[in-house]
């Protein structure tokens, strides 16, 4: 069994991959055209630093970056934890080979690929820029080494952080409809939003009344908050972008909505060099 989708990266900026020791890091891939260059990491073929060549080296990412979460989201099960599936899957922890690059003509690209040994899984990654453009193209195709049907759970893990995501100058964007605070979790740092509640998008009920929108980045709050919202049905495409609203430096995705009908807003608001924006389709 195939499963196909494809993603459109705006602009994706710097990640640390810390997924293999220092002694044993592959040189990491870099796939240029004459307006971007991206660098992707073995390690989990992650998207590990894009810039654009005339503007700033500013990077949008926290150090989380753009990680693939497969197959699982989140921690795992008692059960899953003992058979050694790690946090956010096993995609994440796997050495990614070279399998296929091009760069002829006005066409560039890299195809990487690993094999899942607990979830049975090979994974195969593309990505492709075109001269004259301001985007990559990403298809991933992951085939089921066992017999049968089984639920797949892929999240595509992109976060934004300083130094892009500054204070009251980014709006984060999508065309989400009806969203929900996740319940109560024990933390050090206290959330904002009414847990385990149900909203439209963008204004989420405040703790002890009120509303927030959490389209904008706060500027007088210091908290933790996690909301999911569920992209407009009625369309083919969904999108996900941030927008710093001084430099005028736009971050985003365009994916099919069928393949990624959800998405998960992190909103890591816990101090300057911590802070962080999760934008998780998945």
């Amino acid at each position: 069994m195939n499963r196909t989708s494809a993603l459109i990266l705006l602009f994706v900026a710097s990640l640390t991959c810390a997924a293999l020791p220092p002694q044993d890091q592959p040189k990491p891939f870099l796939l240029a055209n004459d307006r971007l260059e991206l660098t992707i990491s073995p390690g989990g073929a992650r998207l590990d630093r894009m810039i654009i060549k005339d503007g700033p080296p500013l990077s949008p990412l926290a150090p989380l970056g753009h990680f693939l979460a497969l197959d699982g989201f989140g921690a795992p099960s008692d059960q899953e934890l003992a058979a050694g599936m790690p946090f956010h899957g096993e995609a994440n922890h796997q050495l990614f080979k070279v399998i296929s690059a091009t760069d002829s003509g006005s066409s560039h690209s890299v195809t990487m690929q690993a094999t899942l040994p607990l979830a049975q899984e090979t994974l195969t990654r593309t990505a492709e820029m075109i001269d004259g453009e301001n985007l990559v193209y990403v298809t991933s195709t992951l085939e089921s080494l066992i017999g049968v049907d089984r639920p797949v759970s892929w999240a595509e893990h992109s976060t934004i952080g300083p130094p892009f995501l500054e204070k009251g100058k980014v709006a984060v964007d999508m065309p989400a409809t009806r969203c929900r605070v996740r319940p109560f979790k024990p933390g050090d740092i206290p959330g904002h939003l009414a847990y385990d509640k149900d909203f439209t998008w963008p204004m989420a009920p405040v703790i002890g009344g009120g509303a927030a929108n959490i389209r904008e980045i706060p500027t007088d709050h210091n908290w933790l908050d996690l909301a999911s919202c569920e992209m407009d049905p009625s369309r083919t495409l969904a999108f996900v972008t941030a927008l710093h609203l001084e430099k005028h430096l736009l971050y985003g995705y365009v994916f099919r909505r069928d393949e990624y009908p959800w998405l998960m807003s992190w909103m890591n608001f816990t101090g300057e060099d911590r802070a962080a924006r999760g934008m998780e389709f998945s």
